[in-house]
């Protein structure tokens, strides 16, 4: 073997055992490494404040190893949840608007089978969006997911806007819009209800200037003659 190839031999060994080596001694770590999530930001939230069967009736929420637990003393099993849908009612309200708009809601109907093998249903309604998406993800956790339908509806996941089902991505345009046409009216009310009141104000001072003006000729009119005369 001539020194050229000699030494093309002793290279391609060195690479080939640095390699080894490298793979060796730095093997691949199952997560994310430098783009892991610290875990203090990872939900981990299984405590809730919602209301119970109706908006208002204030309740607590836990979720266990095992079950679902409200108000601390009744309980449902992860396993005997059927399924749940979840309706969302969009909120259209600006971040001052307190009229002409409606307020967000989210709605789960939770669905199991009771101890005595019937079937039963349990709602959890939610005013605050966030808390209501990490409900969401906690209920996607411990069941399998399914997706509102308005039974007035026969396409799957369709609700019903005015009277016609449509989907959900559709109502909200619709809502949106519907909203728009309301704020138009209200703000063309409101213009209106200026103008009338700036052109009864006009009108009122110059029905005044014009009271003014009769009553100065009247008093003149009938200002009693001071001026003296001397005769010689």
């Amino acid at each position: 073997m001539d020194d050229f190839n000699l030494f093309s031999y002793f290279s391609l060994s060195l690479l080939t055992f640095t390699g080894i080596f490298t793979i060796t001694t730095n093997p691949l770590k199952a997560d994310f490494g430098d783009a892991e999530a610290p875990s203090e930001s990872i939900s981990m939230k299984n405590n809730y404040d919602a209301w119970c069967a109706k908006k208002g009736n204030k309740c607590t929420v836990d979720f266990e190893s095992d079950s679902i637990v409200i108000n601390k003393k009744n309980s449902v099993k992860y396993s005997q949840i059927i399924d749940f849908n979840h309706q969302e009612k969009l909120n259209t309200c600006g971040p001052i608007q307190i009229m002409n708009c409606q307020r967000g809601k989210d709605t789960f109907y939770i669905n199991y089978q009771k101890n005595n093998g019937q079937k039963g249903q349990g709602v959890i309604l939610f005013g605050n969006k966030k808390v209501a998406v990490q409900f969401l993800s906690k209920m996607k956790q411990v069941s399998r997911e399914s997706k509102f339908t308005d039974p007035r509806c026969e396409r799957y996941g369709d609700v019903v806007f005015k009277g016609i089902c449509m989907s959900k991505a559709e109502s909200f345009r619709e809502t949106l819009i519907d909203q728009e046409r309301k704020n138009k009216r209200m703000s063309d009310a409101i213009d209106q209800g200026m103008q009338n009141y700036y052109k009864e104000r006009e009108l009122n001072i110059k029905e005044r200037e014009a009271d003014a003006k009769v009553f100065d000729s009247y008093n003149n009119q009938n200002r009693p003659n001071t001026n003296i005369y001397i005769y010689e």
